[in-house]
């Protein structure tokens, strides 16, 4: 960020790959980064052309002066919010991002004006559309966690040593690509050397335990990107059975 907004500089080869050249815009902000989150969408051009776009929160801004630098194809990593660059090589911090030997030449703050999280990446314009939509919900087209029903009901009973079916449905949105769920059965609360399931790494196993008491239990599943948990449920464990021999 700048005094005056945001700065979408890119650098690179430039024609033939044989010079660096860089392209910069800048663009004001219409409301402070702090406090608040906000969805910003950047376009960069990297067939060395100036095709720049900024939009914050949906709503496409205008930039505030014409590019303005060389071509520069981009080729290497990317920073956000800025990097450090020596001053003259003499490894002096000045708190500017900028190119040549001159900081009068200063681009932009490397100290970006809050946190930036969950970044993107995409190798094609999006449409107005499909920028606004983000805006507007920002996990649509992304991997949602899957989701877990809850245990109906949320507490049942059992004897020591009697297996107990234990079970509920998990929905996942296909996302990411190949992947597939996988499932963890923990034990919350409880002597957890007493319990045994049938297979802890099924979402349809059975529970057994050693000795009575009160156990909770959980099922944790996974898309291979994200985790959700199930609510507890609880098992109470009641003494074993006993064989009683009338005469």
């Amino acid at each position: 960020g700048t005094a005056d907004g945001l700065l979408l500089c890119q650098q690179g080869w430039g024609p033939n790959d044989t010079t660096i050249g860089y392209m910069k815009r800048p663009y004001a902000l219409p409301h402070p980064l702090t406090d608040r989150w906000t969805h910003i969408y950047a376009l960069f051009d990297r067939s060395q052309g100036a095709d720049f776009e900024l939009w914050i929160d949906g709503e496409k801004q205008v930039p505030t002066s014409t590019p303005a630098g060389k071509r520069g194809r981009v080729r290497k990593p990317f920073d956000v919010g800025g990097i450090l660059y020596e001053a003259n090589n003499t490894g002096v911090d000045n708190g500017y991002f900028y190119y040549g030997n001159n900081k009068n030449n200063a681009l932009m703050s490397r100290c970006f004006p809050g946190k930036v999280a969950d970044v993107r990446i995409w190798n094609r314009k999006l449409t107005a559309r499909e920028v606004k939509m983000l805006a507007s919900d920002p996990d649509t087209a992304a991997n949602r966690a899957p989701a877990v029903d809850a245990f109906s009901p949320a507490t049942v009973r059992t004897a020591a040593k009697k297996a107990k079916a234990v079970a509920t449905a998990a929905f996942d949105d296909g996302l990411p690509e190949d992947g597939e769920l996988t499932y963890e059965w923990s034990v919350l609360s409880g002597d957890a050397s007493a319990v045994a399931f049938g297979d802890a790494t099924a979402r349809e196993t059975t529970f057994t335990a050693s000795a009575e008491g009160t156990y909770v239990l959980q099922l944790a599943v996974s898309d291979g990107e994200r985790t959700s948990y199930s609510a507890p449920l609880t098992v109470e464990v009641t003494a074993a059975g006993m064989v009683i021999v009338i005469r």
